[in-house]
C-alpha cells in the first residue's frame, strides 16, 4: 500500500503529516480557527496602536515647542 499506518510511521512522517492540519487550523476545530483570526489581526492592531502613539508624541512635541516659544516672546 502507498500509505502508512499512523501508529507505525516514523517520527519524521508524523511531523510532516501534522503540518496540513496545523496550516489550515483544523487540529482543534473551531477553537484553533478563532485563535488564528486573532493571531492574524495582531499585526494590524500593533500597527494602529503604534501609529496612534507616534502621532500623539509628535503632536505633543510640536505643541509644547510652540507654546514655549510664544510665552518667551
Amino acid at each position: 500500500m502507498w500509505f502508512n499506518n499512523a501508529l507505525k510511521s516514523s517520527l519524521g512522517d508524523r511531523v510532516l503529516n501534522s503540518f496540513t492540519p496545523l496550516h489550515y487550523g483544523t487540529f482543534l476545530g473551531l477553537t484553533s480557527r478563532i485563535l488564528y483570526v486573532f493571531v492574524g489581526l495582531t499585526p494590524l492592531i500593533l500597527f494602529i496602536t503604534g501609529f496612534v502613539m507616534w502621532r500623539d508624541r509628535y503632536r505633543t512635541k510640536s505643541t509644547t515647542g510652540f507654546i514655549k516659544r510664544s510665552v518667551l516672546k
